[in-house]
């Protein structure tokens, strides 16, 4: 059910996303055509009054060779071509253009250019090379105007032409052009197309967080009423494995009367299987409530790790005489390791190495504890001598609910929450927990927690 909800939400969440960017792509390009339309007839409107300060009596009189250059005509229209290339500060070429049938291409009767520029300048009855189809049509038709940005050997450009007309017989003689340098055009078209895109993922990251607050409102909510139907079975069941207990410890003080060797082995069995059950019962609920962050907040006080240790070696004392195990503690061992620590939590966390160590260890072996002081944390490890982990399993040791292969084999008991419990209390005293193990050869734990 959780995971049909969850995947339910990510889908909606990811399409909803995608319709908001995709709305402000959209958008993005409807504001960039607008602003483009806009500069182009903006163009088209300036090529055009251009256009109408040309005299075309001065043009009908040039001969678009290179004899116009003695002309009077070409000098003044020369002229006049350079005081409107000052006057419109933006553009980088005026020039005004023929049309040459027997060639179809277009001409230069004169531009804005210095002789002197040889790159750049042309001369009278120079071709125009780049002449498109739609170029002659709009000059032979008379129509102004302007061009998609494109680039050449002098940089990226913006072109608009409008036609000259005879004002004696009404019909287009020549094309003055204006060639605006098209990077300002491009970063109006990116600055006003990018506004409505950002304000998209502006809203795309709003609704992704909204939404993950409802859904965390929702799993709280969900969360509640698992822990509390948790903490009333919880109740319902330690109150049963108490009652249990209490019987059967009454009985194996013989308070009801002398039991029988096969009795009291019966009864003694009898409690170990419920001690072992209350223990699957408190580690179920303890990582329900940590992994969940509620009743399990660390109670961070300066505590004497190694007392927290001792401690636990003193509580499963029993389990350890059962087995005959000894306990060995290695090297210079100091008496106060002091830390910022839950002591209840870390107790848990040593007493489910120790007891796994324990259990799976054969009997009169030994469990051999150590500290080792690393610049910025305390480390304790606990090495046994038990069955080992084996080398294709290593990956999932705390992984919730893993045992090992041969772990099954001796103890079909056992949640498989120990380990996975141990690591999640460890990272929430920002420390570290791992182990080296040899199938056959044993196991060592290191638990590692910050000095402060």
């Amino acid at each position: 059910m959780n995971k049909k909800f969850s995947l339910y939400s990510k889908f909606f969440v990811t399409a909803q996303t995608i319709v908001i960017l995709l709305m402000g792509a959209g958008l993005s390009w409807y504001f960039g055509y607008i602003v483009y339309e806009n500069e182009k007839s903006a163009l088209i409107n300036r090529v055009y009054n251009i256009a109408t300060t040309l005299d075309s009596d001065t043009i009908s009189g040039l001969r678009g060779d290179p004899t116009d250059l003695s002309n009077p005509n070409y000098v003044y229209l020369k002229k006049k071509l350079v005081d409107l290339r000052n006057v419109n500060t933006d553009a980088r070429f005026l020039y005004v253009l023929g049309y040459r049938p027997a060639v179809e291409k277009l001409f230069f009767y004169a531009d804005s250019e210095s002789p002197d520029s040889v790159d750049t300048y042309s001369p009278p009855g120079e071709l125009y090379n780049q002449t498109t189809k739609l170029e002659i049509d709009n000059f032979l038709r008379g129509i102004a105007f302007a061009e998609n940005p494109y680039s050449d050997d002098w940089g990226r450009w913006v072109s608009a032409s409008a036609p000259i007309i005879s004002s004696e017989t009404g019909l287009p003689i020549a094309m003055v052009g204006i060639d605006i340098d098209a990077s300002k055009l491009i970063k109006d078209i990116v600055l006003v197309s990018l506004f409505p895109f950002i304000i998209a993922i502006i809203l795309a990251i709003l609704f992704f967080v909204f939404h993950k607050m409802r859904m965390r409102e929702k799993l709280n909510e969900l969360n509640n009423v698992k822990l509390e139907f948790s903490s009333f079975m919880s109740h319902e069941i330690r109150g049963f494995v108490t009652k249990v207990k209490g019987g059967l410890r009454a009985l194996e003080h013989e308070d009801f009367g002398i039991l029988t060797p096969d009795q009291s082995s019966y009864v003694k069995d009898m409690i170990v299987q419920s001690d072992e059950f209350a223990e699957l019962v408190e580690e179920f609920l303890d990582v329900g409530h940590l992994e969940q962050d509620i009743e399990m907040s660390l109670l961070m006080e300066n505590y004497n790790i190694l007392d927290i240790l001792k401690r636990v070696v003193a509580d499963i004392a029993d389990t350890l005489h059962r087995k005959e195990i000894s306990i060995i503690y290695e090297g210079n061992i100091p008496d106060k390791v002091y830390c910022p620590c839950d002591n209840n939590k870390m107790g848990r966390v040593f007493s489910n190495i120790l007891l796994n160590a324990a259990k799976y260890s054969p009997e009169k072996s030994s469990i051999r504890i150590g500290y080792v002081d690393a610049n910025t944390s305390h480390t304790i490890y606990i090495k046994d001598s038990g069955i080992g982990i084996p080398d294709s399993q290593k990956e999932s040791m705390f992984k919730k609910f893993f045992r090992a292969n041969n772990a099954r084999d001796i103890h079909t008991s056992g949640t498989g929450l120990g380990l996975y419990f141990s690591k999640l209390i460890v990272e929430k005293h920002r420390g570290r927990i791992w182990y080296e193990s040899v199938e056959g050869n044993g196991t060592t734990f290191y638990i590692s927690l910050p000095k402060q």
